[in-house]
């Protein structure tokens, strides 16, 4: 599976938070963010450990408690089979 063309995908979703999106006038498309769930230097990979969020979620995600990881992790692996899906 391609990292880069996964992390574009996923900033087309909508954002897991709020069920709302970026919208990029400068691009013209939705820009979500890619949020990792578990953080890079503690192990976290792409894939089945990132889901869109939009700028404000996610801001409010990386200042705050991190709540509800395991239900954000459930939706990323989702969001893999979902691409892996569209890609077959």
């Amino acid at each position: 599976m391609n990292d880069k063309k996964f992390c574009e995908w996923i900033r087309k979703r909508e954002c897991c938070v709020c069920h709302q999106g970026n919208w990029n006038e400068q691009l013209g498309e939705w820009s979500n963010t890619v949020s990792h769930i578990k953080t890079k230097g503690s192990g976290g990979k792409i894939f089945g450990n990132v889901v869109s969020m939009c700028i404000p979620c996610h801001r409010a995600w990386e200042d705050g408690p991190k709540k509800n990881k395991e239900l954000y992790l459930e939706l990323a692996k989702i969001q893999v089979e979902l691409f892996e899906g569209i890609r077959k």
